[in-house]
């Protein structure tokens, strides 16, 4: 099974999910916007990482490998429990952080003319079209500004929201607290073999301008490839759990396969 095979599985579980699931009685929320947003956004990166393998292009792996694993521990945690809250949580900080950087965009425009153009070209596109009643940008960042700070218990205590991942207020203030959290194989040596893999040594974590992020150093071309197939097919076996489809008949051939790709990791074949 190549990493390939699971980036085609994952697409069609995408597509399987959006043509059946969803209906009068079972609509498309902002939940299922944040997971299935986030599901898309890993496959398609796992789907470039493939191809850049493909085509030898492996120093430029790394540029797309650090925001899969950020999105793929994200999509984890939404997952693992409170998914409602925590995918409201994200959602929200992701429209609201949008918004704020089109606004610093605006004011740091670099005369009048251009400022105005800008925004009245936003304001008379996008919003001349929304659907959601609100008529310009500032409208738009304020009412998302507030529904993300309504997903904190206490909204007057702006330090406790820098990160939507401590919308529990569960201490998991930085990035960093997050990994600890869910205890990832990754930075785990003995977590990590239980995979059956072989750990690339240059990932780890960095703090830059008071962003933490995963980083990557030096890629090793197969090591690489096996990492990014086993998580998608972690992923994919979450996002069908969530869904209730696990038991799905017509998705056992793809579930049986990640199983069976699985084990044969563990067993080191």
């Amino acid at each position: 099974m190549s990493l390939e095979s699971s980036v085609e599985d994952a697409f069609n579980i995408r597509d399987y999910i959006m043509d059946n699931v969803f209906d009068g009685n079972r609509p498309f929320d902002i939940v299922d916007t944040a997971i299935i947003s986030l599901f898309n956004s890993i496959a398609s990166k796992a789907e470039a990482i493939s191809i850049l393998n493909k085509n030898k292009k492996i120093s430029e792996i790394g540029l797309i490998l650090r925001p899969f694993l950020e999105q793929y521990l994200y999509l984890e945690f939404i997952l693992e429990k409170n998914t409602n809250k925590r995918a409201q949580a994200y959602f929200y900080n992701q429209r609201y952080g949008s918004l704020k950087k089109y606004k610093s965009y605006i004011k740091n425009a670099k005369d009048e003319k251009t400022k105005k153009e800008i925004e009245e070209k936003l304001n008379n596109t996008f919003y001349a079209k929304s659907l959601s009643g609100r008529k310009t940008i500032e409208e738009d960042f304020e009412y998302f500004k507030e529904k993300y700070i309504n997903t904190f218990p206490d909204p007057s205590k702006s330090e406790q929201r820098k990160n939507w991942f401590n919308v529990e207020l569960n201490g998991i203030y930085k990035f960093t607290d997050l990994v600890e959290y869910l205890y990832w194989g990754l930075y785990n040596p003995m977590t990590y073999d239980t995979h059956g893999l072989s750990a690339p040594s240059d990932i780890y974590i960095e703090k830059k301008n008071d962003q933490t992020f995963v980083n990557v150093g030096s890629i090793d071309s197969k090591s690489t490839h096996v990492l990014v197939q086993s998580l998608l097919n972690e992923i994919i076996l979450n996002v069908l759990k969530y869904y209730g489809l696990l038991n799905n008949k017509k998705l056992q051939g793809i579930i049986l396969k990640i199983k069976i790709n699985a084990n044969s990791r563990v067993n080191g074949k």
